[in-house]
């Protein structure tokens, strides 16, 4: 069975981003309870180049740069959430 889980560090990016935006937090919480409660779209998580053509409630890519160093990361962007006026939440 296929699971979802969220890094630490990515957990605390969330908390930043809920204490400048609670919304846009409620948000991206929403959105990947969706996709860990659809199979399908879990399947899609490691595929790069899904949803580019925006068909797709988001777009999931390797973060090539880290993926020449070895590293396995891989990135998911969701695209009601592309206007997000929050940046740089972590300073």
């Amino acid at each position: 069975m296929l699971g979802l889980s969220l890094h630490p560090d990515a957990l605390d990016d969330i908390q930043a981003i809920r204490n400048r935006s609670p919304l846009v937090a409620d948000k991206i919480l929403a959105l990947l309870e969706e996709v860990s409660n659809d199979t399908s779209l879990m399947n899609e998580l490691l595929t790069h180049g899904f949803g580019s053509d925006r068909d797709e409630k988001f777009e999931v890519k390797k973060w090539v740069e880290h993926w020449r160093e070895g590293l396995d990361l891989w990135r998911l962007k969701f695209w009601e959430l592309v206007w997000c006026p929050v940046r740089n939440f972590t300073n």
